[in-house]
């Protein structure tokens, strides 16, 4: 179900690209008409607004990138350089990033392109609309910590993930996040991080496992173990509770058990959220 804040976005997207061009054609026609008297014919009217499109998104995204240009040179800084596809609109790319979404990892077509660039920080234009992506560590620092407050999800981050993450610490800007980072800070004080008692619990769970499919040679799941010591642990840690205990519950069988879209279908409370999360994630994801 898409949810009223992607609606309106999507909405205000499509008028953005479709109002001002056939607004303005049809503001000029209705003045020549008025003014000269000159009445088109329909057939030549619908195509100066079909071709009115094109003109008005190539005029626009080069006046995008002039700005970009502009600016960058006012301040002293280099643009990092843009990957181009090989199809219009770089739809083959935005198709690469699909599939990542769906049968891979998210992380691992933004590794690809950067491979293929031979750089560490790109403009990736989809549609014609710019984003960054980057894996070098300076900027990854700058961004999450020594200029943090210089840096926001934006709106549209919140219209990709409100109806998923909500407006907690991760669906917030501003005084709002402030609050919440304010509220989690304790968790990840000194002395709460050096206490290794908890993860070592869990962590010897996860050995024993581990330990136990390696003594009887059977196959394990690395993925789905590793995924239920992080949700062990991180309950634990952070709200001192033991009730997922999704380590003590039955393991998938590799060869036995069926194939989900990332991973084995798990069964039960915890496998259907497990697969809630990921088509959460997922749907998210895939929104323009």
């Amino acid at each position: 179900m898409v949810d009223l804040t992607y609606r309106i976005w999507l909405i205000k997207n499509l008028a953005r690209l479709f109002v001002p061009p056939l607004a303005t054609i049809a503001l000029a026609l209705r003045a020549l008409d008025r003014a000269k008297g000159v009445h088109l014919d329909p057939a030549y009217q619908v195509a100066i607004y079909v071709l009115s499109l094109p003109v008005y998104w190539t005029s626009w995204i080069k006046f995008t990138r002039w700005d970009e240009n502009r600016r960058a040179k006012k301040r002293g800084a280099k643009l990092p350089p843009i990957i181009e596809g090989k199809k219009l609109g770089n739809i083959d790319v935005l198709k690469r990033f699909g599939h990542g979404f769906t049968e891979d990892y998210v992380g691992t077509i933004i590794e690809d392109l950067l491979d293929e660039a031979g750089v560490d920080t790109a403009r990736l234009s989809l549609l014609w609309s710019d984003r960054l992506i980057t894996r070098d560590h300076d900027v990854l620092k700058y961004i999450l910590s020594t200029g943090f407050n210089d840096f926001e999800k934006g709106p549209q981050s919140f219209m990709r993930f409100g109806s998923f993450l909500g407006t907690g610490i991760f669906g917030s800007d501003g005084e709002r996040a402030k609050y919440h980072r304010t509220i989690a800070r304790p968790y990840f004080a000194r002395e709460r991080i050096s206490d290794y008692e908890c993860f070592s619990r869990h962590t010897e769970k996860l050995l024993a496992i581990i330990q136990a499919h390696s003594s009887s040679d059977t196959p394990i799941d690395v993925q789905d173990v590793f995924g239920r010591f992080t949700m062990d642990a991180a309950e634990e840690f952070l709200f001192g509770n033991h009730d997922f205990a999704t380590l003590d519950l039955p393991l998938p069988k590799p060869g036995q058990t069926e194939e989900g879209a990332k991973g084995s279908a798990l069964e039960g409370v915890f496998g259907r959220f497990v697969q809630a999360f990921e088509q959460g994630q997922t749907n998210a994801l895939n929104r323009l």
